[in-house]
């Protein structure tokens, strides 16, 4: 291993051990990914073949599971949450394993794409072990290493913390999920799924930590606005809400965005976008 790639994993390692304890924040987003996957429109494709191809429910025998990735906000990377469907008989492998896959959604990102890694368990606390780690430094290895941590305690919220381990160093102490107001975007858009269709009543959902709890909502095509609204989340920041909004549109193909706007400017400060398909039905 040379010197500049054990100095990324060390940093990566060192940060998931200095990883804030948001228990409470943790409790909170453990219900919402539950309530998440009862829905069949959360649940995308896996595998490298289908990994930007939505699904109508889990592979026989299977399960939904959810899975975070990298998205960007005005204030740098933070997480969004898919679902992928997954044969694994431990929910917890199948979530993992879709770390390794590239998100379904365009706009996010995963650094431990193509990295194999295994899961053991011992009480509250979840170990897994990368075959290699991605080369990042400061904050990216902190957001990543809790990519890690969120993905695994959604999937099994008897998981109170997990430990990140690389071969030949040291093993990390295991922390719980950070807070979710500095990890997590402030706005998700959950339904519909990137790459989905939807009847004429365009119904979108999501959740959000934003100001006021105001989440905007329109349908684009081009440079033009097709449908807008706002939403009123159930809860404003530093809460975290759910959120749903219903827009009509004529048939075609669309892109969905959900945003908050900044009370200075009116600008978007983070947005998250769906591309739809909407029927005439």
């Amino acid at each position: 291993m040379t010197s500049e790639r054990r100095t990324a994993v060390v940093v990566v390692l060192m940060l998931l051990g200095a990883g804030c304890v948001g228990v409470a924040a943790g409790a909170l987003m453990g219900r919402s990914d539950r309530t998440a996957q009862s829905s069949a429109q959360d649940v995308l494709g896996a595998g490298p073949s289908a990994s930007r191809t939505p699904v109508a429910a889990p592979a026989p025998g299977g399960r939904a599971v959810p899975v975070y990735a990298l998205g960007p906000t005005a204030a740098g990377p933070r997480l969004y949450r898919e679902f992928r469907a997954s044969a694994a008989a431990d929910p917890i492998e199948g979530a993992v394993a879709g770390l390794a896959v590239a998100p379904s959604d365009p706009d996010y990102r995963s650094p431990w794409l193509g990295l194999p890694a295994r899961v053991s368990r011992s009480g509250t606390t979840a170990t897994v072990t990368f075959d290699r780690a991605p080369a990042l430094a400061g904050a990216s290895a902190q957001l990543a290493a809790q990519q890690v941590v969120y993905t695994v305690t959604a999937a099994d919220p008897r998981i109170r913390a997990v430990r990140v381990v690389a071969p030949g160093l040291l093993a990390a102490a295991a922390t719980a999920r950070a807070a979710a107001a500095g990890v997590l975007a402030p706005v998700w858009l959950l339904d519909p799924v990137d790459g989905g269709t939807a009847g004429s009543r365009l119904t979108v959902s999501g959740t959000a930590s934003v100001v006021e709890a105001a989440v905007g909502v329109e349908v684009r095509r081009g440079g033009e606005v097709l449908a807008r609204a706002t939403a009123t989340a159930s809860a404003g920041a530093p809460g975290r809400g759910e959120w749903t909004a219903t827009l009509s549109v004529p048939p075609g193909s669309y892109v969905v965005a959900a945003f908050e706007r900044s009370a200075k400017d009116g600008a978007e400060v983070a947005v998250d976008t769906k591309r739809v398909t909407v029927s005439a039905r």
